[in-house]
C-alpha cells in the first residue's frame, strides 16, 4: 500500500466525485502494491495546489487561502489524511512534475518516489510526465473503470503503471465560451521553493473527523438536492468545467461541488467573484489588460514620473479614505505615505494587473509604508463596486480612464465608472483624475507633415504581421521605420479607425489630411516601440476637455475650477516637434494643441 497519493492540480474547485474516488483510491490496497507499508495506516493525500501564487485571473480565479480552506474541510468531512503545499506558478516546461515535487519537498521535507507515491491525475500530458518518471498513475475522472462499476458495488480506483499505455481523457462537456486550461496545466515564471527555503508549514488532518460522505450519482440519478443531475457519472467533469458552469450561471454546479466547496464559496461569497473574473470583457486569462504589455517598463515609467503627478493633485486631496484606482506598483500612495497631513488617513491601491498587484503587497511587506492602515485590492472597477456608498473621502485615478474607455464600451464604461466613483464618494469628497485628453476641436480637418515618405502601395504594413514576433523584434522593427511609414504601421495596428490620404505634395512626400484628433493620436502613440501592441488597445484622444466637464455635470459631480487640460511641453519638444509640423489644410502653421486634463470634481455636500 503506498504511503502518499500525491494529487497536483490548481484546485479552485472540489467535487462529489473527487471525494468518491480519493474514498475508494486510499482503501485500494490491491492497485498500489507498496512493500513495507502498513495495512492500518491509508495513504496521506499530498495536495500539491498549483498556481498557488495567483488569484483573481480568469485561469485562477480564486485565492489559494480559500482553495487550501475548502481541501482541509473536504478532508474532515471525507476522514482523509492530507497535507497541502503550495506550489508557484513556473514556465512552461518538460520538468512540470519534477518543479512539483521539488516544491513538495521543501515544505514537507520528504522526496516522494514512485516506491511510496501514487500520482492522482486525469490530465493526459501531466500524467505522462509523472509516469515518465515511474510513478503509478490514478486517472481520476479519466479512470473508465471507476466510471463503470455498477450502481451499488463498490467503486475500486484504477492504477495505471509506468508505462506507453495511458489513459485518454474523457470528453470535456462544453460550457461557456472562454478559454479552458486543465487543473495541472503549468503557467508563468515564478519562484520555486527550494529545499533550504521550506517555505509555508502544511497542515495535517486525521481521519478522526469523517462527516458526511460524498455520494457518487450513476446514470439518470438525482443530485443531493432531488433534482435531476444533469452531468451523469458516467461522464465525470472535471473540476474546471464545473466552474465555468457555476460562471455561467448554471446553478446545477453545485450538484456537483462538494460541500466543502460549497461552503467556503458561500461563507466568502465566491462564486459571485468567479463569474465576474471568468466573464470579465477587459481582463486577460493572466491578470493583465493584454498579453502584450511588458509591465516591467510599464512600472518603471510609472514610478519616474510618480513625483510629478503627485505634485499635481496634493493640494485637492481630502484626509480619510484615500483611494488610488489602477495604482500600478503603489508609487503615488508610496508619496501620500510620506504626507505628515495624511497620517491617520486611510491608503487603498486598487489595481486590475496581477503583476503590479502582486508588487504592491511585496512592497508593503518590505515597508515600504510607514502607515500601518495601507490596503492593496486586486479588483477591475468596471466588474462592480469597490467601495460601499459614500465612504471615500478623495478618489485618485492617474493614465487610467483612458483604459477604461478603449477596453470598455467607451462611454458607457465611462460614465459607468464615473457613476461609481460618485456613489462611493462622502458628500464634499473629491476625485482627481488626471489623464491624456483629446485636442480641443478634435474633428477639425489638418495637414500633417512627418519624416519620411509613404512606402510604395505594394509595401503596406499586413495587420497580422507582427502576431508572430516577438517583443523586442517588434520594437526594432517600429524603430527602424521613419515616422511617415510608422503612421501606417500604426494604422493597421490600432485597435479604433484612425482615416486619413496623403496630401501628394511632391515637396512634402510625408504630408497627410486628417482629423487633429487622429494626428494627435499617431504623435502621442508612435514613441512607445517596446509595448507597440498594447498600446496600439488604448485610444487617448476619445475625450476633450468639454466632454469631460459635461460627463462629470450630468454624473453629479460639480467641475472645480482649477481643472484644466495643458500640454506636456516635453513630450511636444522631444517627441513631436523634431518629426512632425501641423499646419491648417492651406498651410497656416498650428501651435501643438494640449494633450492632458487635470479633473477636480467634487460631490455636493447637500447630496
Amino acid at each position: 500500500m503506498a504511503r502518499f497519493v500525491l494529487f497536483p492540480g490548481r484546485h479552485h474547485l472540489l467535487t462529489r466525485f473527487q471525494a468518491a474516488y480519493l474514498r475508494a483510491l486510499v482503501k485500494s490496497e490491491d492497485g498500489i502494491g507498496t512493500a513495507g507499508a502498513s495495512a492500518t495506516a491509508p495513504p496521506t493525500i499530498v495536495w500539491a495546489v498549483t498556481s498557488a501564487n495567483h488569484q483573481n485571473t480568469k485561469r485562477n480565479p480564486v485565492s489559494y487561502d480559500r482553495r487550501e480552506a475548502a481541501i482541509e474541510r473536504f478532508s474532515v468531512q471525507e476522514g482523509l489524511r492530507s497535507l497541502v503545499v503550495p506550489v508557484f506558478d513556473t514556465a512552461h516546461t518538460d520538468r512540470f512534475a519534477e518543479v512539483t515535487l521539488k516544491s513538495v519537498e521543501s515544505v514537507l521535507g520528504h522526496r516522494l518516489t514512485p516506491d511510496d507515491t501514487v500520482v492522482a491525475c486525469s490530465t493526459p500530458e501531466v500524467a505522462a510526465l509523472y509516469s515518465a518518471l515511474g510513478f503509478p498513475i490514478a486517472p481520476v475522472e479519466a479512470d473508465t473503470a471507476f466510471i463503470a462499476t455498477p450502481a451499488g458495488a463498490e467503486p475500486i480506483a484504477t492504477i495505471t503503471p509506468p508505462g506507453p499505455e495511458r489513459p485518454a481523457a474523457s470528453p470535456a462537456p462544453t460550457g461557456p465560451t472562454t478559454t479552458v486550461h486543465t487543473p495541472e496545466e503549468p503557467g508563468p515564471a515564478a519562484t520555486v521553493h527550494t529545499p533550504d527555503d521550506p517555505g509555508p508549514t502544511a497542515t495535517v488532518h486525521t481521519p478522526e473527523e469523517p462527516g458526511p460522505a460524498a455520494s457518487v450519482h450513476t446514470p439518470g440519478s438525482g443530485g443531493t438536492d432531488g433534482s435531476r443531475d444533469p452531468h451523469p457519472a458516467s461522464v465525470p467533469e472535471r473540476p474546471w468545467d464545473v466552474l465555468l458552469r457555476l460562471a455561467g450561471g448554471d446553478p446545477s454546479w453545485r450538484a456537483a461541488a462538494h460541500p466543502a466547496t460549497l461552503d467556503v464559496f458561500d461563507r466568502y461569497r465566491l462564486g459571485e467573484q468567479v463569474a465576474l473574473v471568468v466573464n470579465d470583457p477587459v481582463v486577460g486569462e493572466e491578470g493583465g489588460l493584454t498579453t502584450t504589455r511588458d509591465y516591467r517598463t510599464y512600472a518603471e515609467a510609472f514610478e519616474a514620473s510618480a513625483e510629478r503627478k503627485w505634485d499635481l493633485v496634493k493640494r485637492h486631496v481630502r484626509p480619510g479614505r484615500i483611494v488610488d484606482v489602477g495604482c500600478g506598483a503603489g508609487a503615488v500612495l508610496a508619496l501620500a505615505d510620506r504626507e505628515p497631513a495624511l497620517r491617520e488617513s486611510d491608503l487603498i491601491g486598487v489595481e486590475v494587473a496581477r503583476h503590479l498587484y502582486e508588487e504592491c503587497v511585496h512592497r508593503k511587506a518590505q515597508g515600504w509604508f510607514t502607515n500601518p492602515n495601507v490596503y492593496f485590492y486586486c479588483r477591475n472597477v468596471l466588474g462592480g463596486a469597490v467601495f460601499p456608498p459614500r465612504s471615500i473621502n478623495t478618489t485618485l485615478t492617474f493614465a487610467l480612464t483612458h483604459e477604461i474607455w478603449s477596453y470598455g464600451h467607451q462611454m458607457d464604461s465611462l460614465r459607468a465608472f464615473a457613476q461609481a466613483i460618485y456613489d462611493h464618494t462622502v458628500p464634499g469628497g473629491v476625485w482627481i483624475n488626471s489623464d491624456v485628453c483629446g485636442p480641443d476641436n478634435r474633428a477639425l480637418r489638418v495637414r500633417l507633415s512627418l519624416q519620411g515618405s509613404p512606402p510604395a502601395p505594394t509595401a503596406q504594413p499586413d495587420p497580422a504581421a507582427l502576431d508572430e514576433l516577438s517583443r523586442d523584434e517588434i520594437a526594432a522593427h517600429v524603430e527602424a521605420l521613419s515616422t511617415r511609414a510608422r503612421l501606417d504601421r500604426f494604422a493597421a495596428d490600432f485597435h479604433f479607425p484612425l482615416p486619413y490620404k496623403d496630401v501628394e505634395d511632391p515637396s512634402d512626400p510625408g504630408a497627410v489630411e486628417i482629423a487633429l484628433s487622429d494626428a494627435m493620436e499617431f504623435l502621442t502613440h508612435k514613441d512607445y516601440p517596446d509595448n507597440w501592441l498594447s498600446e496600439a488597445h488604448e485610444q487617448f484622444c476619445g475625450l476633450e476637455f468639454a466632454d469631460w466637464k459635461a460627463l462629470l455635470t450630468d454624473v453629479g459631480f460639480e467641475v472645480d475650477p482649477a481643472s484644466h487640460s495643458w500640454r506636456n511641453d516635453w513630450i511636444v519638444e522631444h517627441r513631436i516637434r523634431p518629426y512632425a509640423r501641423l499646419s491648417t489644410l492651406d498651410g497656416h502653421p498650428l501651435d501643438w494643441p494640449d494633450t492632458h486634463v487635470l479633473l477636480v470634481a467634487r460631490r455636493p455636500l447637500n447630496t
